[in-house]
């Protein structure tokens, strides 16, 4: 991955500077790892911004439970005002009643999945244009399959809103554009 600055674009490739070696590998065989390689790249980037969208979701309803909690006892204590207190204990129950009913913990849970697994796919798919061999191949797909199943049954899909930051924040670069120097 190469990076120009803070607000460009990000480029993105399969081949990240090991041009020699992807000539060892089938042209047909290069261009479908190419896909395979954006498409994994954005859902792991997805997954990664949804992970941590939803850490901080988790962590300021916490926060804001405790706060109102410490500060109806304070300030309850200091006005002697026990009805006060029963009122911010309640709101703030119902904030973490509503933290506890969006599961936010078994979604950052699943988010980290996704993301780890989707980085460790990135990293399969570079090992296969450096020269791993190609009959292990077709284990790899029938394994992402059965991943993909499980990551969509278990994450929250990815929304249009975070693809489009995803877009606005990288380019891909095809194998097809490159190809061309490799040949």
């Amino acid at each position: 991955m190469m990076s120009c600055s803070r607000d460009s674009i990000t480029i993105v490739s399969l081949m990240n500077g090991s041009k020699k070696s992807a000539q060892l590998v089938n042209k047909d065989l290069l261009y479908r790892l190419d896909g395979l390689f954006a498409f994994y790249h954005r859902q792991w980037w997805c997954h990664r911004q949804m992970f941590y969208h939803f850490k901080l979701c988790h962590g300021c309803l916490n926060a804001l439970a405790l706060i109102i909690v410490a500060a109806g006892i304070v300030v309850g204590s200091v006005l002697e005002n026990s009805l006060l207190i029963a009122c911010l204990t309640a709101a703030s129950t119902v904030i973490k009643g509503w933290n506890d009913f969006k599961k936010f913990s078994f979604k950052i849970d699943m988010c980290r999945f996704a993301y780890t697994t989707y980085d460790k796919t990135l990293i399969e798919l570079r090992t296969y244009v450096r020269g791993l061999p190609m009959d292990e191949f077709d284990g790899f797909l029938i394994k992402m399959q059965t991943l993909d199943d499980t990551i969509t049954d278990f994450t929250p899909p990815v929304s249009d809103k975070c693809v489009q930051k995803y877009e606005q924040r990288f380019r891909y670069d095809h194998v097809d554009k490159s190809r061309s120097t490799l040949v």
